[in-house]
């Protein structure tokens, strides 16, 4: 599973929404409190990748595929 993640920073809120949904996928910057992505290393759920995204305030989390593919 090949995706691509991005969390656009400028545009989130910091309402935490997606850690969340998938603690495993994203984590808050302490500092800026904005979220990041984290899950480079594949250690993901795709199914809460896709919910995170579609419950984002600001649609600030996009993905580019289907994680499913």
């Amino acid at each position: 599973m090949d995706i691509q993640v991005y969390v656009d920073r400028t545009r989130c809120n910091g309402c935490g929404s997606c850690h969340e949904i998938s603690p495993s996928a994203f984590m808050m910057d302490e500092g800026s409190e904005k979220a990041d992505f984290t899950g480079h290393n594949g250690k993901f759920d795709c199914e809460e990748i896709e919910r995170a995204a579609s419950i984002c305030p600001n649609s600030c989390i996009e993905i580019d595929r289907d994680c499913q593919a």
